[in-house]
């Protein structure tokens, strides 16, 4: 867990009816972006966890992912909070 300092900021957004504060770092920029602009993610592998993305937008010169936070918020099913034997 990080431990919030004077320069971290805090986004606010809102899940499944919720508000919920994400503790961030820093803030680069906002942007805006058309439907037409995100593409799908690309299976990379098995082995790589992919599911917390909902697209890929490509604004030279960087590409910017797009965060399912319903995915990555979510807790851990039985299947991957249990360890492996």
């Amino acid at each position: 867990m990080t431990e919030a300092t004077p320069v971290h900021v805090v986004i606010v957004v809102k899940i499944d009816m919720k508000s919920v504060g994400l503790l961030a770092d820093r803030v680069l920029d906002i942007i805006s972006l058309e439907a037409s602009q995100i593409q799908a993610v690309p299976r990379v592998s098995d082995d790589v966890r992919t599911d917390f993305l909902s697209g890929l937008a490509a604004l030279e010169p960087a590409i910017i992912a797009l965060i399912h936070l319903n995915c990555l918020l979510a807790p851990p099913s039985d299947d991957e909070a249990q360890p492996e034997s």
